[in-house]
């Protein structure tokens, strides 16, 4: 505001430093893969069913480029001929690992899961080590024994119990059944899905540096558009931005040794995709 040729400012007053917070000072060192073990998971769907419903899944256990165990995993009612063919496939297609030759170990969903001594609590929770996958909300709503929509400011989101992980009580509702194995929380980005482990009760649950600790799960599909902006393209066409082998992930495969073979070589896309992203990656 100006009044005969002057120009009137308001001087605000100190305010003090009741309120000042000094600036948090960047860590020194961030987690890099192969720290530790990591978790590399992808699961599709059953083909020829009119609902999507698990049909198979591939893990490996990683430190950084090289695989310390990899896995098929099947559903629980598998019957006896189609799992003797998984089964047959894994016995004539070991991997080259750490230590030689890593044989394919063949898990139920319930035992990849095993809210007590399963992989994926083994490395992702208990271990505090990476779970990476490609379309993360997918592979885990397909193993999930439920799934909810969560409510109010949080209605974007949704909240999965995974096998084992929780129990149905009165009116519906879903709780854990244990203290320190909470649900996970989900919810869909731009491209990709950000992936949390949800809190516990009562101070229970697993710790890393003095903090509950939330998972740290990394969609290559998010990691992808990070780094080429395209967010129409498909995983290959990511895929061969950084040279890397362009295979797709199924959404649906058979139950049988040729999608045990699909899921496989599926596994093996995204670790080589993970390498490749921290200049690692295998000619």
């Amino acid at each position: 505001m100006t009044s005969d040729g002057y120009q009137v400012v308001n001087v605000r007053g100190f305010p003090g430093l009741g309120h000042y917070t000094r600036p948090t000072v960047p860590a020194a060192y961030a987690p890099r893969l192969g720290d530790q073990v990591d978790l590399v998971i992808v699961a599709a769907a059953e083909a020829g069913q009119t609902t999507a419903c698990f049909g198979l899944g591939a893990f490996y256990e990683i430190a950084g480029p090289s695989v310390v165990c990899a896995g098929i995993v099947v559903p629980d009612d598998l019957g006896h001929d189609e799992l003797g063919a998984i089964g047959a496939w894994a016995k004539a297609h070991p991997l080259d690992g750490l230590k030689g030759s890593v044989r394919w170990s063949v898990l139920t969903l319930s035992d990849f899961y095993d809210p007590r001594s399963g992989p994926f609590v083994r490395r992702a929770y208990s271990g505090a080590g990476w779970c990476i996958g490609a379309d993360l909300g997918r592979v885990f709503g397909l193993a999930a024994e439920h799934v909810g929509a969560r409510n109010r400011a949080n209605a974007d989101s949704f909240e999965v119990w995974l096998p084992g992980w929780g129990k149905q009580h009165a009116r519906g509702r879903w709780k854990r059944v244990s203290p320190n194995r909470p649900s996970m929380r989900m919810s869909s980005r731009r491209v990709g899905w950000h992936i949390s482990f949800g809190p516990c009760a009562n101070g229970a649950g697993k710790y890393v540096k003095g903090s509950l600790w939330r998972g740290a799960f990394l969609d290559v599909l998010t990691v992808a558009y990070a780094l080429d902006a395209d967010r129409g393209a498909t995983l290959p066409e990511h895929y061969a931005s950084l040279g890397v082998a362009a295979t797709d992930i199924p959404l649906t495969v058979p139950v049988d040794g040729h999608g045990a073979a699909q899921m496989a070589a599926a596994v093996d896309a995204v670790h080589r995709f993970m390498l490749a992203v921290y200049g690692s990656a295998p000619s």
